[in-house]
């Protein structure tokens, strides 16, 4: 089942709760980033952040998020998300200029996530298999991608999470990544 925004930030909350584990990392935990650490991340990467992405920063902390494997690290002040972007330590997009269109916004063992600044979807490329040239969508939007990973993390075995993945969607990336192999 693909759970509501606030029906996933509930169930990882109540799993976290009832682990003998850390499990901090994995949670959607309120507030977010300030209206202007947002507006000062696109001012620096020169581009305007598509409204789902922008309400998600501004709801949920993004400093450091695993969800299912799934890993967004933006650091506090989003500074983590605008180095990245920006070439820090090695530019994603290869030589030249990064292309404004896209944004890398997470990264898992074996692909990088991201962000189309026009459209709002998102797509994952196979690390090193030519970056943003060498992709396929995998979530309509932020939100979305948000909710599939949060349900996934959601299994409490390989077998559950590939099953749950099989039921929202027929996607191979997120079989892949139930079964960690993506």
């Amino acid at each position: 089942m693909l759970f509501s925004i606030d029906d996933l930030r509930e169930r990882l909350d109540g799993q976290s709760a009832h682990s003998r584990f850390d499990l901090s990392d994995m949670r959607l935990v309120e507030p977010g980033a300030p209206t202007e650490v947002v507006r000062t991340a696109e001012e620096q990467l020169g581009v305007q952040f598509p409204s789902e992405f922008a309400r998600l920063l501004k709801r949920f902390d993004f400093s450091q998020l695993n969800l299912a494997n799934l890993i967004f690290e933006y650091g506090h002040n989003l500074e983590k998300l605008i180095k990245a972007n920006r070439g820090h330590p090695l530019p994603w997009w290869g030589a030249g200029r990064r292309p404004l269109n896209f944004l890398l916004i997470g990264t898992t063992d074996g692909h990088a996530i991201f962000l189309s600044i026009q459209d709002g979807r998102v797509f994952a490329s196979e690390k090193g298999a030519g970056g943003q040239n060498n992709q396929t969508r995998i979530a309509e939007n932020f939100e979305e991608l948000v909710r599939l990973a949060g349900s996934l993390a959601l299994g409490h075995s390989k077998d559950e999470r590939v099953r749950i993945a099989s039921t929202l969607t027929a996607h191979p990336f997120w079989t892949q990544l139930a079964d960690g192999t993506a």
